[in-house]
């Protein structure tokens, strides 16, 4: 997909189109996206970003935060490691409710995400992630501490070294959204993190630059298919035509990210004619799966092999990786430049359908 949006563009006729970002810079601005629209009235793709693990690693907030929600591990290492295995469980509640189970209740063997996610998340995953349960209850009154004390934990952070910030930053992942900035694609944040967390990691990051709108878990409960309904429904109120055959999804989490596609699509079909699409069937996803090595690759074929949803989903929606650690990069003149977008992507570009 990074190398097919190049196709066309001189030939394409170009309508433009402007509107403000929802995301503040760090002067509290919200800038202007432009976005191109072809002779059809819509733009080239449409996609949606995961944040953390895809634009980058946040764990210096992390490790400043979480430690002050769970002080019965005094290990802020382990703690850290133990947090971070579940961030591909699909929303803050689940994360936050194995937390509370291992540190609070006990539950040792929850330290395994697929313990946990078999043993319990499966069987009370309505009750962890709808208000009026219990589990819900607990799990939100966690997280809604930590919105606070990591949005502090960014603040504090940011005012005493900004460079930092810009150390955590997937480089690669920055180079594809300036390729798509360039190409006046539309694009979306979506996270399983808190608002306020997001929107000034957003801020530091300077992703209002690319994104028109970030979705977190307090804007859109439940996995990433009802946030990127959500940002849907935003961008039409913006005036946006929706290009429902040329979705892309990037991730880091290949049930989380990527799942949410295919998962679009068939939430999309089952509400047909309901404010989302009447034309279901012409909706197609691109995944692209961000990968730091080829351990990622291979775990994600793995579990494509051995889930049988993410092998339907490998059959109904083109996925592709992308090795981060293989996107090479250059500099002239003090500036650094990727070759993502200059036919080197067969380097670092695998195929996950077969």
């Amino acid at each position: 997909m990074v190398r097919n949006l190049e196709n066309g563009v001189e030939n394409r006729e170009q309508l433009p189109l402007t509107v403000k970002s929802e995301l503040e810079d760090l002067n509290g601005e919200n800038p202007d996206i432009d976005i191109e629209l072809g002779s059809d009235g819509l733009p080239r793709a449409m996609a949606f970003f995961d944040i953390d693990k895809t634009f980058t690693h946040l764990q210096p907030v992390y490790m400043e935060a979480v430690p002050q929600l769970f002080p019965q591990e005094v290990d802020a290492v382990k703690l850290w490691k133990v947090y971070e295995a579940g961030f591909k469980l699909g929303t803050s509640w689940r994360e936050f409710y194995r937390m509370y189970g291992i540190y609070v209740l006990g539950k040792k063997e929850w330290i395994d995400p697929e313990v946990y996610t078999e043993q319990f998340m499966k069987p009370h995953i309505g009750e962890i992630d709808n208000p009026g349960n219990e589990y819900y209850e607990i799990a939100d009154s966690y997280l809604k501490k930590f919105d606070m004390l990591a949005t502090a934990a960014i603040q504090r952070q940011y005012s005493e070294n900004p460079a930092a910030f810009e150390e955590t930053k997937i480089r690669p992942i920055f180079h594809l959204a300036k390729l798509y900035k360039r190409l006046k694609i539309p694009m979306f944040g979506m996270s399983a993190n808190p608002r306020n967390f997001v929107r000034q990691a957003s801020k530091v990051l300077g992703l209002s630059e690319y994104f028109i709108d970030c979705a977190s878990d307090t804007d859109v409960p439940g996995a990433k298919e009802y946030k990127i309904d959500y940002l849907i429904q935003k961008a039409k109120q913006k005036g946006i035509p929706i290009p429902y055959s040329k979705l892309i999804v990037v991730g880091d989490s290949i049930s989380g990210d990527i799942g949410s596609g295919i998962r679009f699509k068939k939430l999309a079909e089952s509400t047909s004619g309901q404010g989302h699409t009447n034309s279901a069937d012409e909706i197609s996803v691109h995944g692209l799966l961000v990968a730091a090595d080829q351990g990622d690759v291979d775990s994600a074929r793995a579990k494509i092999q051995q889930d049988a949803d993410l092998a339907e989903m490998a059959e109904s929606m083109n996925i592709q990786a992308i090795r981060t650690d293989l996107v090479e990069e250059t500099t002239n003149n003090g500036r650094t430049s990727s070759l993502m977008a200059k036919g080197h992507q067969n380097k670092f570009l695998i195929d996950l359908n077969n």
